[in-house]
């Protein structure tokens, strides 16, 4: 049975929640004031999967211009991509896997 969830842009309010996250399945370690520069910058892509009002993963992702002249964005490098082990479901997993093929893709 896939969970239902629903992907939001990372909010400040979401970034203890997040850094839990990070400390428990051992990531690249982020602080506070990371993840406030990352969410603020305009080439930024971080969001936040949600099931029964609880962060239960995030990806955090640096978008790249392509072309400066009408700022188009062709690619993506990701930071941090997490799911909370304890939350994993195959509709979950499948999230992961289509996200980290992607990023494999375009390097």
């Amino acid at each position: 049975m896939v969970s239902t969830f629903r992907i939001e842009t990372i909010k400040e309010v979401d970034i203890n929640d997040i850094i839990k996250i990070q400390i428990e399945c051992r990531i690249s370690p982020w602080n506070y004031q990371d993840y406030q520069n990352e969410i603020l910058r305009k080439d930024s892509a971080s969001f936040t999967a949600i099931s029964n009002h609880t962060i239960i993963g995030f990806i955090v992702a640096r978008l790249i211009i392509q072309d400066n002249f009408t700022n188009s964005y062709l690619e993506a490098e990701i930071y941090n991509l997490k799911l909370w082990s304890l939350s994993k479901t195959a509709g979950l997993t499948n999230w992961q896997i289509t996200l980290n093929r992607q990023a494999s893709n375009t390097s």
